[in-house]
């Protein structure tokens, strides 16, 4: 197996001892991270202990191993793979400032091939120079460049929309409730509105006239409110957890009528009534026609970047009712649309750019703190619009049950800036920010299959910033799930015991996504615990899809019909043995303890309805295969659910194969280590659940009731379904026969 390698270095508080500390600013450039002098060493062995320092390692090269589990040979044997506990240590050369430059791994310096004669160098390189392709990043940059300096204001402006400097500095908003549509805009809003439904309502038409009898308030077509509704609401709901929109440079006048549309519907989305739901659902059909025609009839290639943009953030909205609709109506379209949207995205190089040192360029050569902060706002909206689409990925690749688009061998996430500098109201108070602290560096995570790097950032930061993250994970653990378990026949199951992390293990491209996932934990444990409680939701499903197979359970519990079904669930009885399983219930726990305790002003996005969706599987799949032990003399009483569990002490238990010399594992002074390392109860917020089909129905009758209380209406499917896989749970006798009970 592939040995597992995790970063040591200093503390935050030790790297910032010479630099200012705050909450409200990153580390920059000239605070050094380690001394000059030093190097990283990583062993192959196994970590002793995780620490708060950036993150930075290479993946090993182990495809022979996995070749040989592929084709059934034991490890190593057959095409001579070294062995797994190698001591080699590999290091890491720090730059000269040990902070700005690339940090690479290099294996121990071993004698090199003698070099050729000068004249044969020569003559290869003319050979290179001829042979080699265009290079692509010198385009993508002055794209960027073109991007980031465009004409309007904001990037919801159409690229048409010629900006005044006097005038748009006279134009400041204080907050959401100032922005009102005026009557041209409505007026164009309602005739867009016309031409897209299908159904009319039925009462009489008044030439523009409102109808106070018509008790279709969203279906009249002379009704203009729901506009003013639609985008209070997405300024209130949608914008404060996905700030792609920079209201104090917003004019509604300036946007085109089609994106201004989208976005009043994305607000009425969050509108709890049925009719409200029929009208989205009414009208989703044919404003998802126009859209597709205006995103695909802009060309990378022959449109200007501003029209790209512009494109591009009106395909990003339209995504968001795709979410909200599941894909159910219009899939072929809808799925087209998306594919469109990401390829042509990472086309562009967003997802791979160096954001940050090409916006330092530009902000190099601007001197009036006016163009300074409109051109810095348009960087933060696209940065944005960057993670709104990475979560989108790695969202609608589950609800079409595909790999995710966006490639991951080189995909980096610039993070955006501090956000009180995004919600200052004019230039000046954007000046006196950082005048007073606030700084403008962009930290960068860096997570593509060969270099994973995570920063380090203040203790407060907005809710996108740990979406970006945790969706570039997401998209890269959803992408080696698809290569390497999806589309793979593996053999020796005797052996992987359906744990994801044990596959990847064995593969280059995947090996380091592991250590990725539990460093997170380790960098950012205190920022998540004063962050919005979805992103510890996010990360507590990446631990799940680590420690259990999520279409194994999904099979488990009927979605490929009952021979499958009944296949499954015999798999999932050798998983379910397992440290990993025992761990992958404790994060199912954590997460169904956390929503919880939900609030309203929480929000409650996509990703976290689906992370307690799998939740319930997992655990109600466990609870049915796993009956209590016999002996419970040594069983601790403890809840899964509501006890404060330290991570850093859990660290990779659960996750690694690896033994202490001694033989079998001790008892600890933690419970969480005792559960993994030995199981025990299943207890969930003061109820004990124990084995066999009874409990495990009672754990999706709790999980469906949760999904009641804090899912939304488009969610409303996920509570149906646990109370239909709620029937199939039955007893399985030791020769596979049914055994049937009843709750």
């Amino acid at each position: 197996m592939a040995p597992s390698l995790l970063a040591t270095g200093l503390s935050p508080s030790q790297a910032q001892a010479g630099g200012r500390v705050g909450y409200s600013s990153y580390p920059t450039g000239d605070q050094a991270l380690l001394p000059a002098t030093d190097q990283v060493r990583l062993s192959a062995g196994r970590p002793s202990e995780f620490n708060r320092s950036p993150l930075m390692f290479s993946d090993i090269d182990s495809g022979t191993a996995f070749l040989d589990m592929l084709l059934g040979f034991p490890g190593g044997q057959a095409t001579g793979t070294p062995s797994a506990t190698a001591t080699e240590e590999l290091a890491i050369p720090w730059g000269d400032n040990g902070a700005s430059n690339r940090l690479t791994i290099s294996p121990p310096a071993e004698p090199g091939p003698r070099s050729y004669p000068s004249h044969v160098r020569q003559n290869v390189k003319k050979v290179q120079s001829f042979w080699s392709t265009p290079q692509r990043q010198t385009a993508e940059t002055q794209i960027w460049y073109e991007i980031i300096s465009g004409s309007s204001d904001n990037i919801f402006s159409s690229h048409d929309h010629e900006s005044s400097i006097e005038s748009s500095q006279e134009t400041q908003h204080a907050g959401n409730a100032e922005i009102c549509l005026n009557p041209e805009i409505r007026s164009r809003l309602q005739d867009l509105k016309r031409s897209l439904l299908k159904k009319q309502c039925h009462c009489p038409s008044s030439d523009g006239h409102v109808s106070d009898t018509c008790d279709e308030h969203y279906f009249c077509q002379n009704s203009l409110g729901i506009f003013e509704q639609g985008l209070y609401l997405y300024l209130d709901k949608y914008q404060p957890t996905y700030p792609i929109l920079h209201i104090p440079t917003f004019k509604p006048q300036a946007v085109h009528t089609l994106l201004l549309f989208t976005m009043c519907m994305i607000g009425l989305s969050f509108v709890k009534t049925e009719e409200a739901v029929r009208f989205i659902y009414q009208i989703y059909p044919a404003l998802l026609d126009e859209v597709y025609i205006r995103v695909i009839s802009t060309a990378p290639g022959s449109s200007s970047p501003s029209a790209v943009l512009s494109q591009l953030t009106l395909a990003h909205h339209m995504l968001f009712l795709l979410v909200v609709t599941e894909g159910n109506v219009c899939p072929t379209k809808s799925q087209m649309l998306y594919g469109y949207t990401l390829t042509a995205t990472q086309n562009l190089g967003l997802f791979h750019l160096p954001v940050g040192q090409i916006s330092d360029a530009l902000f190099s050569s601007i001197t009036d703190d006016y163009i300074r902060w409109r051109s810095w706002s348009r960087i933060e909206s696209i940065k944005n619009l960057i993670i709104g689409l990475l979560l989108y990925d790695s969202s609608l690749s589950g609800i079409f049950s595909m790999s995710p688009v966006i490639s991951t061998s080189t995909l980096h996430v610039t993070l955006p800036c501090d956000f009180n500098l995004y919600r200052a109201p004019s230039a000046q108070d954007w000046v006196r920010l950082i005048q007073e602290g606030s700084t403008v560096a962009t930290p960068t995570a860096k997570l593509s299959y060969n270099e994973a790097y995570l920063p380090i950032l203040p203790r407060q930061v907005h809710i996108s910033c740990l979406y970006g993250i945790t969706s570039a994970i997401l998209v890269r653990l959803l992408a080696n799930y698809h290569r390497l378990i999806v589309s793979s026949d593996l053999g020796q199951e005797e052996w992987h015991q359906h744990i994801p992390w044990r596959i990847y293990n064995l593969d280059k491209r995947a090996t380091s996504i592991t250590n990725v996932v539990i460093h997170f934990i380790q960098l950012y444990d205190t920022i998540l615990g004063n962050a919005n409680p979805n992103c510890i939701v996010i990360w507590h499903n990446l631990c799940l899809l680590l420690t259990a197979d999520i279409r194994l359970h999904e099979r488990a519990a009927g979605r490929e019909g009952p021979e499958a079904m009944q296949t499954a669930r015999q798999a999932v009885t050798l998983w379910a043995k397992t440290p990993a399983a025992r761990r992958a219930c404790l994060h199912a726990a954590q997460i169904f303890h956390t929503l919880s305790n939900w609030k309203p002003m929480d929000g409650m996005g996509f990703q976290p309805a689906r992370c307690l969706l799998n939740s319930a599987l997992v655990l109600a799949m466990y609870t049915l295969i796993n009956p209590p032990a016999p002996d419970n003399r040594h069983t601790e009483t403890f809840d899964l659910a509501t006890s404060d569990i330290d991570w850093k002490v859990v660290g990779e238990e659960g996750m690694t194969d690896s033994v202490p010399e001694q033989g079998e594992q001790p008892r600890t002074d933690h419970p969480a280590v005792n559960f993994i390392r030995f199981g025990g109860p299943i207890i969930l917020c003061g109820k004990t659940y124990f084995g066999g089909a009874r409990h495990a129905r009672r754990l999706l009758l709790d999980f469906a009731s949760l999904l009641d209380e804090v899912g939304r209406h488009w969610m409303a499917k996920y509570p149906r379904l646990l109370y239909m896989i709620h029937d199939t749970m039955v007893d399985m006798c030791a020769d596979g026969d049914v055994r049937g009970a009843t709750a």
